[in-house]
């Protein structure tokens, strides 16, 4: 017994002993990312020289919580050779999801169920917005990370975009919202680097050319409410197909109804916050009078077969299946998703069905251009929800991809291979220039221009490229150059009417009354209302909802507070 005893003593002395010598050889790589305390967040963990170097075979699962985004996606986001550079530099794999479904539905559902990725881009567009509100209350819940030591730490490229491009308000109110206490949850995307980087999307209307060339009608003769349905009714009795010999629908959007608004621009104010200015008046969008009009126009489109229903909550996939036949003639949308998705997909067999920038439509007062700020005042962002298994990885591989060598990874490729540089300016090759402008959907397979560019915070293609796509230098885009010319951009600084709203004492409780959603599922129910009086009725009794829950008391306390003289060179 004695010696089966020592034996097992002994056995257990070198078990010990072996478990200490691991324990002591242990690497960064088996170094967990967070040490998990009662609550599951992320502690200290004191930082070693080993910090510092690449990960290796790290894999981060990365939601694109954004509608429509899939068109910029990969089949296999771990193995282009984008994605396999990245891992060489920073030892990190990135696995993209993306979303069907609307952005704050899938915010909720993840922030509910505790089931989260580790990387997680969704629309920020600041104050009551509902992606927004659904953000910031996961932060102060605890569900997200504070990046603030991440990106000290490791993000060296990350720094000048939580600073640069963005609006004073929106970083002071949104970004580094008071109620964050100091910590840093949401880094901005896609902030102009600089003034020359801000960038004409080209929103609007577009329709197919052939349809216009064939009815003889110039697309800058689309000024009006009246000119549109009366294209759409030509377009509905011209006969005109898709592809696959079906009827074309006159007009109608992309996923979850995107971008929709555009064909009811007559009707409302240009506006980014949600008030309208009537008659020395701040009203809430949805007590404008012209909402009215705008309902009733657009259940006159429903009603006469000129507008897709379906669209209006249909999916990301349902809206490409049409897209990508040419099935809808108008449609409502920015130019580069329009141009980036068709010549992937109808442009490839059926280049004459080049959807080309019609109007422009006016805004109710009149006004055609589109107010924007040189420094934004909403982004996209990008942040670590609390369960990301290697935070450190996940801020390191996005400060890499945000280099300079990772930029022109993403945009050009590899130098040498897809591109050169040229009087210190990357230029693609031609053999590689002539497959991007036949088929961009096979570089972007390759991981070129493709998800990963949209990880880049800063937008510098212009001041430091000379070219916002391949071979723009060279050869401009000139329908790109059509559409800026339809839709022109009025530049203005400062602070916003949203800056001045989340003073309101009673801020958390209108919050949530005057939700954009519930504003959209009125008004969209009111769309198919059997009669004009029942459409009406159906808006006026929303409206009853909103004077119950106090919007009347709100309306008179911005009007009261935007007369002080502090607030005279506010925009709104």
């Amino acid at each position: 017994m004695k010696k089966k005893f020592r034996q097992l003593t002994g056995l257990l002395l070198v078990m010990i002993l072996l478990v200490s010598s691991l324990s002591g050889c242990q690497t960064k790589d088996s170094k967990t990312s967070q040490d998990e305390g009662d609550s599951g967040q992320t502690q200290n963990v004191t930082a070693t020289p080993a910090d510092t170097e690449k990960n290796e075979d790290v894999t981060l699962k990365f939601l694109m919580c954004w509608n429509g985004a899939s068109s910029s996606g990969m089949s296999d986001s771990v193995n282009s050779l984008v994605a396999q550079k990245i891992k060489e530099a920073t030892g990190v794999s990135i696995e993209i999801e993306y979303i069907t479904t609307s952005e704050v539905e899938r915010l909720n559902l993840m922030f509910a169920s505790g089931n989260m990725p580790d990387i997680v881009n969704a629309p920020y567009w600041g104050g009551t917005n509902a992606e927004t509100v659904a953000i910031k209350k996961a932060a102060k819940e605890g569900l997200l990370l504070d990046l603030k030591p991440l990106i000290e730490k490791y993000g060296d490229n990350l720094k000048s975009a939580l600073t640069t491009g963005i609006a004073v308000g929106y970083k002071e109110n949104d970004i580094n919202d008071p109620e964050f206490e100091g910590k840093q949850y949401v880094l901005p995307q896609q902030a102009p680097a600089t003034n020359e980087d801000v960038l004409n999307w080209g929103g609007g209307l577009y329709c197919r050319k052939d349809i216009l060339d064939a009815l003889n009608i110039d697309p800058a003769s689309i000024t009006s409410a009246d000119a549109l349905y009366d294209l759409m009714k030509k377009i509905s009795e011209g006969g005109f197909k898709d592809i696959n010999g079906k009827d074309v629908i006159p007009a109608g959007a992309w996923g979850d109804g995107w971008d929709y608004v555009e064909f009811w621009r007559p009707f409302r104010q240009d506006r980014r916050e949600e008030f309208d200015y009537i008659d020395g008046k701040f009203v809430y969008r949805a007590n404008n009078p012209a909402v009215d009009d705008r309902v009733l126009y657009m259940r006159k489109l429903i009603t006469e077969g000129l507008f897709d229903p379906e669209c209006l909550r249909q999916s990301d996939t349902q809206g490409k299946e049409k897209m990508a036949t040419g099935r809808v003639a108008i449609i409502g949308n920015h130019y580069f998703h329009i141009r980036d998705f068709m010549n992937s997909t109808l442009y490839k067999t059926n280049p004459e069905m080049q959807y080309i920038a019609i109007g422009p439509l006016p805004w109710s007062d009149g006004k055609t251009n589109v107010v924007e700020m040189p420094d934004r005042n909403g982004t996209p962002v990008m942040f670590l929800p609390s369960t990301c298994k290697n935070p450190e990885a996940a801020i390191k591989v996005l400060n890499y991809i945000n280099s300079d060598e990772g930029q022109l990874l993403a945009y050009y490729g590899v130098e040498g291979e897809q591109y050169e540089m040229v009087d210190g300016k990357p230029r693609m090759k031609q053999e590689w220039l002539d497959k991007y402008k036949a088929n961009p959907k096979e570089l972007q397979e390759m991981g070129i221009r493709s998800t990963f560019t949209d990880m880049i915070c800063l937008d510098k293609r212009l001041s430091a490229y000379g070219e916002l796509q391949p071979g723009d230098a060279e050869n401009p885009d000139v329908w790109y150059e059509q559409a800026k010319s339809v839709r022109q951009i009025e530049f203005l600084s400062g602070y916003t009417i949203k800056d001045v709203t989340k003073n309101y004492p009673m801020k958390d409780e209108i919050s949530s009354l005057i939700d954009w959603n519930a504003y959209r599922d009125a008004t969209e129910r009111a769309y198919f209302a059997d009669s004009d009086e029942e459409a009406l009725e159906i808006l006026e009794q929303f409206r009853q909802q909103l004077r119950d829950g106090g919007i009347t008391e709100y309306e008179k306390w911005v009007t009261q507070e935007m007369q002080k003289p502090e607030y005279a060179d506010y925009i709104y």
